[in-house]
C-alpha cells in the first residue's frame, strides 16, 4: 500500500503558490488515487509470478509444438528417401 504525506504536500503546494482549499483537496485527490489504483510491491510481486508461470507454459507448448515439427518432417523425409531408393534404377 502506497502512503502520502497528505498535510505535509499540501504545505508544499501552498508554498509554490496554491491556495489552500485547493491544495488540501489536491493532496486528498492524490492520496485517493495512490490508495485505489496504483500497484504496490505485492501486487507486483504477484503479476511478476502469473507472468513467469504464463511464459514458462507458454514455451512448453511452443517446445512441443516444434518437436511434433521436427518429427513429423523427419518421418516425412525418410519416407521420401525410401520412396526414392527404391524407384531407382539399378
Amino acid at each position: 500500500m502506497i502512503s502520502l504525506d497528505t498535510l505535509s504536500y499540501a504545505k508544499r503546494l501552498e508554498s509554490a503558490g496554491v491556495p489552500t482549499g485547493q491544495a488540501e483537496a489536491h493532496a486528498m485527490a492524490l492520496a485517493d488515487i495512490l490508495v485505489t489504483q496504483a500497484a504496490s510491491k505485492s501486487d507486483l510481486a504477484a503479476f511478476e509470478e502469473r507472468l513467469r508461470l504464463f511464459i514458462n507454459q507458454q514455451l512448453a507448448e511452443q517446445k512441443a509444438e516444434i518437436l511434433k515439427w521436427i518429427f513429423a518432417s523427419a518421418v516425412g523425409q525418410a519416407s521420401l528417401i525410401l520412396v526414392a531408393i527404391r524407384y531407382m534404377p539399378h
